[in-house]
């Protein structure tokens, strides 16, 4: 993943988390983060996604994962000030899906789709869930071919090659995943073209 690839996610950033999103999700999430709360960002990437949770809700703590060392050193960066409540951790979730405990929510944004055992992850995410929490997935939904070619702006080869990562789950196929790893889903909710939004209840 290069340097360019991380200027195009902050360049992108409000393409995906969009007015829609936050409306939608903040009735469920404002209600479960205090000031005394955790916040984790699974995929947290240059940290955009932390920087604008702080923003809306001014948890205690922040915590940011993500595998990659040019998303951490650029989260860094665009957070700023704000480091003195946010823990960045360097983790490749597939490879060790164990996690800080203690969270009231945790966010993914366009990551969790493409583990490859969701059994485990999504055992590991719950587990690393307070008692009541909440899971706010934001991520690609099972698309045509020619929407994403569409969206995406992309030459055919290359929307034909990543189609399957982007393109994997539906939103049954989530609630069929989260219902079966210790959650109840509590909004389920489609954001065309290709994106889609879940937020679940820790069981």
């Amino acid at each position: 993943m290069s340097a360019e690839f991380v200027e195009r996610m902050i360049q992108t950033y409000h393409q995906v988390h969009t007015p829609r999103f936050w409306k939608e999700v903040d009735p469920l999430v404002s209600g479960r983060i205090t000031e005394n709360s955790t916040v984790m960002d699974i995929g947290c990437g240059p940290g955009l996604h932390l920087k604008e949770i702080d923003e809306r809700y001014n948890p205690k703590k922040l915590v940011g994962v993500d595998l990659n060392p040019l998303m951490i050193d650029r989260a860094k960066e665009i957070l700023g000030d704000r480091m003195h409540k946010v823990e960045l951790i360097l983790q490749h979730l597939q490879e060790n899906p164990e996690l800080p405990q203690g969270n009231d929510v945790i966010f993914s944004s366009r990551v969790l789709r493409s583990f490859e055992d969701q059994y485990t992850s999504l055992t590991s995410i719950n587990n690393a869930l307070n008692d009541d929490g909440l899971l706010v997935i934001l991520d690609w939904a099972r698309a045509d071919l020619q929407t994403y070619a569409d969206y995406l702006g992309s030459e055919p080869a290359s929307v034909m090659k990543f189609h399957r990562n982007f393109s994997r789950y539906s939103l049954n196929d989530w609630e069929y995943i989260l219902e079966n790893t210790g959650f109840r889903v509590e909004l389920a909710l489609s954001l065309p073209p290709v994106h889609l939004a879940v937020v679940a209840r820790k069981l």
